[in-house]
């Protein structure tokens, strides 16, 4: 007598027993007659609001911007080493935008406005955060200490 001549596996081959059948489920299903689909996104480990996507034989976490890691528990700006700026996270690490002023990759180089400066006559250009002034030396006047007061 062949026992699994009528058997009910859905997703499963069908094991004849001395007694009955069982059924032995395909990868990806589950129950008495493999007919549920098992979700492996059931009790993931995906953090940081990522997106679990079930794969056939368990799951992946697709991260969100600025995260990674096999469960997306990485902040690419956790440890960032920008010092007068923003981090922004990157797919893959992260850059700094630098604060008014400040340069580098790290946003560490002050800007020296005065590098390409116009101030005449022996004035002393100031670097401002935006620009620069020239102090005009005793005698002279203007924008840039070029107009003489004798």
């Amino acid at each position: 007598m062949n026992n699994c001549a009528n058997n009910q596996c859905v997703f499963g081959t069908c094991v004849a027993l001395s007694v009955g059948y069982r059924c032995e489920c395909n990868t990806g299903y589950s129950g008495t007659y493999c007919n549920t689909r098992i979700n492996n996104c059931d009790n993931n480990q995906c953090k940081s609001g990522s997106t679990c996507v079930a794969l056939t034989s368990g799951y992946r976490c697709n991260c969100k911007p600025g995260y990674t890691g096999t469960y997306c528990s990485t902040n690419n700006c956790a440890n960032n080493q920008c010092v007068f700026g923003t981090c922004v996270a990157l797919s893959v690490g992260y850059r700094c935008e630098c604060n008014t002023g400040y340069s580098g990759t790290y946003c560490n180089t002050r800007i020296n406005n005065c590098d390409n400066n116009q101030c005449k006559s022996g004035s002393t250009c100031v670097s401002l955060t935006s620009g620069y002034r020239c102090d005009c030396s005793p005698g002279y006047t203007g924008t840039y200490c070029s107009t003489s007061n004798c």
